[in-house]
Protein backbone atom coordinates (compact mmCIF):
# COMPACT_ATOMS: atom_id res chain seq x y z
CA UNK A 1 0.00 0.00 0.00
CA UNK A 2 1.67 3.07 -0.96
CA UNK A 3 0.86 6.53 1.18
CA UNK A 4 1.69 10.13 1.09
CA UNK A 5 2.44 12.28 3.44
CA UNK A 6 1.08 15.93 3.26
CA UNK A 7 4.22 18.61 4.31
CA UNK A 8 3.81 21.45 6.02
CA UNK A 9 4.47 23.84 3.15
CA UNK A 10 1.12 21.79 1.04
CA UNK A 11 -0.66 22.32 4.37
CA UNK A 12 -0.19 26.22 4.93
CA UNK A 13 -0.57 26.86 0.80
CA UNK A 14 -3.77 24.83 1.00
CA UNK A 15 -4.68 27.44 4.39
CA UNK A 16 -4.59 30.32 2.71
CA UNK A 17 -6.17 29.42 -0.20
CA UNK A 18 -9.43 28.51 1.37
CA UNK A 19 -9.01 31.73 3.25
CA UNK A 20 -7.76 33.90 0.56
CA UNK A 21 -10.78 36.71 -0.52
CA UNK A 22 -10.95 38.24 -3.72
CA UNK A 23 -12.62 41.64 -4.24
CA UNK A 24 -12.67 42.50 -8.26
CA UNK A 25 -14.27 45.31 -9.76
CA UNK A 26 -16.85 44.67 -13.05
CA UNK A 27 -17.58 46.94 -15.89
CA UNK A 28 -20.23 46.67 -18.08
CA UNK A 29 -19.82 47.68 -21.92
CA UNK A 30 -23.20 48.44 -23.41
CA UNK A 31 -23.94 47.94 -27.35
CA UNK A 32 -23.18 51.75 -27.30
CA UNK A 33 -19.28 51.26 -26.62
CA UNK A 34 -18.99 49.97 -29.94
CA UNK A 35 -18.09 52.96 -32.54
CA UNK A 36 -18.21 50.27 -35.45
CA UNK A 37 -20.70 47.33 -35.29
CA UNK A 38 -20.18 43.60 -37.44
CA UNK A 39 -23.05 42.52 -38.84
CA UNK A 40 -22.38 39.03 -40.61
CA UNK A 41 -23.38 38.11 -43.90
CA UNK A 42 -25.45 34.93 -44.23
CA UNK A 43 -22.38 33.82 -46.48
CA UNK A 44 -19.91 35.00 -44.09
CA UNK A 45 -22.06 32.80 -41.55
CA UNK A 46 -22.48 29.37 -43.65
CA UNK A 47 -18.39 29.87 -44.20
CA UNK A 48 -17.63 30.41 -40.69
CA UNK A 49 -20.69 27.61 -39.69
CA UNK A 50 -18.74 25.06 -41.60
CA UNK A 51 -14.91 25.70 -39.76
CA UNK A 52 -16.86 25.76 -36.88
CA UNK A 53 -19.19 21.93 -36.91
CA UNK A 54 -17.65 20.74 -33.44
CA UNK A 55 -19.85 23.51 -31.36
CA UNK A 56 -22.71 22.98 -33.63
CA UNK A 57 -22.97 18.89 -32.70
CA UNK A 58 -26.13 17.05 -31.71
CA UNK A 59 -26.56 14.13 -29.14
CA UNK A 60 -28.65 11.35 -30.04
CA UNK A 61 -32.38 11.77 -29.41
CA UNK A 62 -35.17 9.07 -29.36
CA UNK A 63 -38.88 10.48 -29.78
CA UNK A 64 -41.47 8.69 -27.60
CA UNK A 65 -45.16 8.46 -29.23
CA UNK A 66 -48.07 7.19 -26.90
CA UNK A 67 -51.75 7.03 -26.70
CA UNK A 68 -54.08 7.34 -23.36
CA UNK A 69 -57.13 5.44 -21.92
CA UNK A 70 -58.45 7.60 -19.83
CA UNK A 71 -60.26 6.42 -16.38
CA UNK A 72 -63.41 8.70 -14.78
CA UNK A 73 -63.85 8.32 -10.89
CA UNK A 74 -66.86 8.66 -8.91
CA UNK A 75 -67.46 10.84 -5.88
CA UNK A 76 -67.59 7.56 -3.63
CA UNK A 77 -64.06 6.26 -5.47
CA UNK A 78 -62.29 9.87 -3.43
CA UNK A 79 -64.56 8.94 -0.01
CA UNK A 80 -63.10 5.31 -0.12
CA UNK A 81 -59.35 6.65 -0.54
CA UNK A 82 -59.55 9.66 1.93
CA UNK A 83 -61.31 7.15 4.57
CA UNK A 84 -57.72 4.76 4.01
CA UNK A 85 -55.40 7.68 4.24
CA UNK A 86 -56.90 9.23 6.92
CA UNK A 87 -56.92 5.89 8.69
CA UNK A 88 -53.17 5.88 8.08
CA UNK A 89 -52.22 9.23 9.74
CA UNK A 90 -54.27 8.29 12.90
CA UNK A 91 -51.84 5.36 13.12
CA UNK A 92 -48.99 7.63 12.87
CA UNK A 93 -50.37 10.04 15.52
CA UNK A 94 -50.35 6.92 18.02
CA UNK A 95 -46.99 6.61 17.66
CA UNK A 96 -46.33 3.99 14.94
CA UNK A 97 -43.25 4.34 12.07
CA UNK A 98 -44.03 5.72 9.15
CA UNK A 99 -42.31 2.65 7.33
CA UNK A 100 -44.61 0.17 8.93
CA UNK A 101 -47.64 2.29 8.87
CA UNK A 102 -46.43 2.31 4.83
CA UNK A 103 -46.47 -1.19 4.46
CA UNK A 104 -49.77 -1.08 5.80
CA UNK A 105 -51.69 1.44 3.71
CA UNK A 106 -49.27 2.54 0.83
CA UNK A 107 -50.21 1.19 -2.70
CA UNK A 108 -46.90 2.34 -3.40
CA UNK A 109 -44.57 0.01 -1.08
CA UNK A 110 -41.61 0.98 -2.98
CA UNK A 111 -41.64 4.48 -1.33
CA UNK A 112 -40.67 3.42 1.64
CA UNK A 113 -37.14 3.09 0.41
CA UNK A 114 -35.88 6.66 0.64
CA UNK A 115 -33.32 8.19 -1.75
CA UNK A 116 -31.82 11.33 -3.00
CA UNK A 117 -34.43 12.51 -5.81
CA UNK A 118 -33.70 15.48 -7.85
CA UNK A 119 -36.50 18.88 -7.28
CA UNK A 120 -36.99 18.79 -11.04
CA UNK A 121 -38.07 14.88 -10.44
CA UNK A 122 -41.07 16.16 -8.12
CA UNK A 123 -44.63 16.66 -9.26
CA UNK A 124 -46.00 20.53 -8.19
CA UNK A 125 -48.18 19.32 -5.30
CA UNK A 126 -45.08 17.22 -3.31
CA UNK A 127 -42.89 20.29 -4.20
CA UNK A 128 -45.04 22.63 -2.87
CA UNK A 129 -45.73 20.09 0.58
CA UNK A 130 -41.93 19.15 0.77
CA UNK A 131 -40.66 22.44 0.80
CA UNK A 132 -42.75 23.10 4.23
CA UNK A 133 -41.18 20.20 6.10
CA UNK A 134 -38.20 19.68 8.04
CA UNK A 135 -36.30 16.44 8.24
CA UNK A 136 -38.26 13.75 10.38
CA UNK A 137 -41.25 15.44 10.08
CA UNK A 138 -44.33 14.35 7.77
CA UNK A 139 -47.37 16.23 5.97
CA UNK A 140 -50.91 16.14 6.92
CA UNK A 141 -52.62 13.93 4.39
CA UNK A 142 -53.42 16.11 1.23
CA UNK A 143 -54.72 15.19 -2.58
CA UNK A 144 -52.20 14.45 -5.12
CA UNK A 145 -51.72 13.14 -8.37
CA UNK A 146 -52.18 10.09 -8.18
CA UNK A 147 -54.68 9.99 -4.70
CA UNK A 148 -54.20 11.21 -1.60
CA UNK A 149 -50.36 10.80 0.31
CA UNK A 150 -48.60 11.37 3.45
CA UNK A 151 -45.27 12.89 2.81
CA UNK A 152 -42.25 12.44 4.97
CA UNK A 153 -39.10 14.22 4.29
CA UNK A 154 -35.91 12.68 5.22
CA UNK A 155 -33.07 15.39 4.59
CA UNK A 156 -32.68 18.23 2.02
CA UNK A 157 -30.13 19.40 -0.26
CA UNK A 158 -29.85 22.83 -2.32
CA UNK A 159 -31.33 20.97 -5.27
CA UNK A 160 -32.86 17.34 -4.48
CA UNK A 161 -34.12 15.63 -1.12
CA UNK A 162 -35.06 11.86 0.46
CA UNK A 163 -38.77 11.69 0.80
CA UNK A 164 -40.98 9.06 1.64
CA UNK A 165 -44.64 8.68 0.82
CA UNK A 166 -47.86 7.04 1.93
CA UNK A 167 -49.57 6.99 -1.19
CA UNK A 168 -53.78 5.63 -1.33
CA UNK A 169 -54.76 5.73 -4.99
CA UNK A 170 -58.46 6.59 -5.71
CA UNK A 171 -59.82 3.45 -7.62
CA UNK A 172 -62.16 2.99 -9.69
CA UNK A 173 -65.07 0.70 -9.35
CA UNK A 174 -64.12 -2.97 -10.07
CA UNK A 175 -66.41 -2.85 -13.31
CA UNK A 176 -65.27 0.61 -14.95
CA UNK A 177 -61.62 -0.49 -14.04
CA UNK A 178 -61.66 -4.44 -15.80
CA UNK A 179 -63.49 -2.81 -18.64
CA UNK A 180 -60.20 -0.22 -18.97
CA UNK A 181 -57.49 -2.87 -18.60
CA UNK A 182 -59.16 -5.02 -21.51
CA UNK A 183 -58.99 -2.02 -23.44
CA UNK A 184 -55.42 -1.99 -22.87
CA UNK A 185 -54.89 -5.59 -23.31
CA UNK A 186 -56.36 -5.59 -26.27
CA UNK A 187 -54.50 -2.72 -27.99
CA UNK A 188 -51.12 -4.23 -27.18
CA UNK A 189 -52.17 -7.68 -28.04
CA UNK A 190 -53.41 -6.06 -31.60
CA UNK A 191 -49.95 -4.55 -31.65
CA UNK A 192 -47.54 -7.04 -32.33
CA UNK A 193 -48.76 -7.19 -35.54
CA UNK A 194 -50.12 -4.20 -36.64
CA UNK A 195 -49.15 -0.55 -36.87
CA UNK A 196 -49.25 1.93 -33.97
CA UNK A 197 -51.44 4.62 -35.98
CA UNK A 198 -53.96 2.17 -37.31
CA UNK A 199 -54.75 0.86 -33.92
CA UNK A 200 -55.29 4.48 -32.60
CA UNK A 201 -57.06 4.95 -35.08
CA UNK A 202 -59.47 2.38 -34.49
CA UNK A 203 -59.54 2.49 -30.92
CA UNK A 204 -60.28 6.09 -31.42
CA UNK A 205 -57.01 7.45 -29.20
CA UNK A 206 -55.23 10.30 -30.16
CA UNK A 207 -51.25 9.87 -30.67
CA UNK A 208 -49.04 12.28 -28.28
CA UNK A 209 -46.26 13.33 -28.45
CA UNK A 210 -43.82 13.31 -25.21
CA UNK A 211 -40.76 15.58 -24.87
CA UNK A 212 -37.80 14.23 -27.13
CA UNK A 213 -35.16 11.94 -24.97
CA UNK A 214 -31.74 13.66 -25.70
CA UNK A 215 -28.40 11.94 -25.02
CA UNK A 216 -28.39 10.17 -21.64
CA UNK A 217 -31.10 12.03 -19.81
CA UNK A 218 -32.59 10.45 -16.91
CA UNK A 219 -35.44 12.95 -16.34
CA UNK A 220 -38.43 13.13 -18.92
CA UNK A 221 -40.69 15.88 -17.12
CA UNK A 222 -43.86 16.59 -18.18
CA UNK A 223 -44.87 12.88 -18.44
CA UNK A 224 -47.94 11.72 -16.59
CA UNK A 225 -46.67 8.04 -15.95
CA UNK A 226 -45.86 6.54 -12.14
CA UNK A 227 -42.40 5.35 -13.29
CA UNK A 228 -40.77 7.87 -16.09
CA UNK A 229 -37.43 5.91 -15.30
CA UNK A 230 -38.55 2.57 -16.62
CA UNK A 231 -40.18 4.16 -19.40
CA UNK A 232 -36.61 6.13 -20.66
CA UNK A 233 -34.79 3.01 -19.37
CA UNK A 234 -37.09 0.69 -22.32
CA UNK A 235 -36.33 3.73 -24.62
CA UNK A 236 -32.63 3.81 -24.77
CA UNK A 237 -32.80 -0.16 -26.32
CA UNK A 238 -35.91 -0.35 -28.06
CA UNK A 239 -36.08 0.12 -32.15
CA UNK A 240 -38.27 3.01 -33.82
CA UNK A 241 -42.02 1.27 -34.31
CA UNK A 242 -41.68 -0.93 -31.08
CA UNK A 243 -44.27 -0.62 -28.82
CA UNK A 244 -43.54 -1.08 -24.83
CA UNK A 245 -45.63 -4.11 -24.10
CA UNK A 246 -45.90 -2.58 -20.21
CA UNK A 247 -48.75 -0.40 -20.08
CA UNK A 248 -47.79 2.64 -18.02
CA UNK A 249 -50.35 4.11 -15.24
CA UNK A 250 -51.03 7.75 -15.06
CA UNK A 251 -53.11 10.37 -13.32
CA UNK A 252 -55.94 9.91 -15.43
CA UNK A 253 -55.13 6.24 -17.05
CA UNK A 254 -53.44 4.22 -18.91
CA UNK A 255 -50.79 5.04 -21.48
CA UNK A 256 -49.18 2.77 -23.92
CA UNK A 257 -46.22 3.81 -25.49
CA UNK A 258 -44.40 3.40 -29.35
CA UNK A 259 -40.78 4.61 -29.70
CA UNK A 260 -41.10 6.95 -33.07
CA UNK A 261 -37.50 8.38 -34.84
CA UNK A 262 -34.18 7.79 -33.59
CA UNK A 263 -32.08 10.45 -34.57
CA UNK A 264 -28.42 9.68 -34.44
CA UNK A 265 -25.65 12.19 -33.10
CA UNK A 266 -24.49 14.53 -35.52
CA UNK A 267 -23.90 17.93 -36.11
CA UNK A 268 -27.41 20.34 -36.83
CA UNK A 269 -27.71 21.89 -40.36
CA UNK A 270 -26.89 25.14 -41.04
CA UNK A 271 -30.52 26.40 -41.49
CA UNK A 272 -31.48 25.55 -38.24
CA UNK A 273 -28.35 26.87 -36.13
CA UNK A 274 -28.25 30.16 -38.90
CA UNK A 275 -29.15 32.67 -36.10
CA UNK A 276 -26.80 30.91 -33.63
CA UNK A 277 -23.70 30.96 -35.92
CA UNK A 278 -24.49 34.84 -36.45
CA UNK A 279 -24.06 35.17 -33.26
CA UNK A 280 -21.22 33.48 -32.21
CA UNK A 281 -18.93 34.67 -35.80
CA UNK A 282 -20.74 38.88 -34.53
CA UNK A 283 -19.16 37.75 -30.83
CA UNK A 284 -15.75 36.50 -32.40
CA UNK A 285 -15.29 39.50 -34.55
CA UNK A 286 -16.43 42.23 -32.31
CA UNK A 287 -14.16 40.74 -29.33
CA UNK A 288 -10.99 42.73 -30.28
CA UNK A 289 -13.30 45.85 -30.15
CA UNK A 290 -14.56 45.03 -26.96
CA UNK A 291 -11.00 44.20 -25.35
CA UNK A 292 -9.64 47.92 -26.77
CA UNK A 293 -12.48 49.77 -25.22
CA UNK A 294 -12.13 47.94 -22.06
CA UNK A 295 -8.38 48.73 -21.82
CA UNK A 296 -8.55 52.49 -22.24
Amino acid sequence: ISAYRVTKPETEDALAAANTRWKTTALYFGPQALKQKFEPTEAEAKAWYETHKDGFRTKETRQLRYVSFPMTVTRQDSADAKEVIDRAHDQLLKGESFNLTTLDYSDLEGETLSAMTPLSGLDKVTDSVVSRLKPGQYSPPHLAGYGRQIVRLDSAKKDSVAYGRIVVRVKMGSEVLATVRDSVRSFLEQATTEKFDTLAVRFGLTIRMARPLIGDQKYLPGLDVENPAQIIEWAKSAKPGQVYDLPQRGTQGYHVFELGEVKPPGVADFEKVKQAAVYRLRREKEKPAWTQAAQQ
